[in-house]
């Protein structure tokens, strides 16, 4: 399955240019060195369908810097300062090959002096973020670390940024006593923030489907993210 979905991808890129044809980031355009692990997502970010649940918060948000933590590539934290739903963005990503590859999808997508690039997420963080943002109101924090998000999400980070969203993929499964280390997440941020989980069990292909008409055996086996489990998201929005 994730052999078609790869070679159902480069098909994609190839007729698309290399650009995202639909949602809010349409017109973003991918550099060639932004597949290093593979392409089996790439249809379906082109369409405008990976983690789509998520692409809705964030083009809702009216944060105007985003705080990218695990960027990879820099599809979310170059794609969404490209298509105007941010300002301006800070990325964190531990690869330097990552770090390297986002560097160069901002510039060849214009906005190289809109985004900042930086390592550990879990070093100087604060200051660091402060750099571009000192007013955390401003910031809408997009993580996605494999588990880390444990460490970095303390009682003093979250209350640091109590004015700020966040958009956290979790990854309790990776961790141990994740899930009790979870609900203490939960409870903190309770005192400071309305908490939702965010649904990512539909998708609505509307766009695609005016573009590409494709039947069920062909269609769903697409829009899969090869994902082992179901994830979950945690959004929250500060009150007041």
């Amino acid at each position: 399955m994730r052999r078609f979905r790869n070679e159902f991808s480069l098909f994609v890129l190839e007729q698309s240019r290399g650009q995202v044809l639909c949602g809010p980031m349409k017109g973003f355009r991918f550099v060639e060195n932004a597949f290093w692990g593979g392409h089996s997502d790439t249809a379906t970010k082109i369409f405008g369908l990976y983690e789509q649940q998520n692409l809705k918060v964030l083009s809702s948000s009216d944060k105007p810097v985003l705080v990218d933590i695990g960027a990879a590539d820099g599809f979310w934290g170059v794609g969404l300062v490209a298509a105007g739903q941010f300002e301006k963005s800070v990325c964190f990503e531990v690869s330097a090959k990552g770090r390297d590859v986002i560097r160069e999808t901002a510039e060849h997508n214009g906005v190289g002096d809109r985004v900042t690039v930086f390592g550990d997420a879990l070093t100087d963080t604060v200051e660091n973020i402060a750099s571009v943002a000192p007013d955390p109101a401003d910031i809408f924090f997009l993580i996605d670390i494999e588990g880390v998000e444990f460490r970095l999400l303390t009682e003093d980070f979250l209350t640091h940024f109590r004015r700020s969203e966040f958009l956290i993929e979790l990854h309790p499964q990776m961790v141990e006593d994740g899930d009790a280390k979870l609900k203490a997440i939960e409870a903190f941020c309770a005192g400071y923030f309305d908490i939702a989980y965010v649904d990512g069990s539909v998708r609505d292909t509307s766009e695609m489907d005016e573009i590409i008409r494709l039947g069920d055996d062909f269609k769903w086996p697409i829009l899969s993210e090869g994902r082992g489990f179901p994830m979950q998201w945690l959004h929250l929005v500060p009150r007041g």
